[in-house]
């Protein structure tokens, strides 16, 4: 439904952030 497609989108947008994230505490 809508809801399982905004928190799939809202779980790709949180990857996203951590994976910005840790390449910033790499450096």
């Amino acid at each position: 439904g809508a809801g399982e497609a905004l928190n799939a989108k809202r779980q790709q947008d949180v990857n996203h952030l951590l994976d910005l994230i840790y390449d910033h505490l790499h450096y």
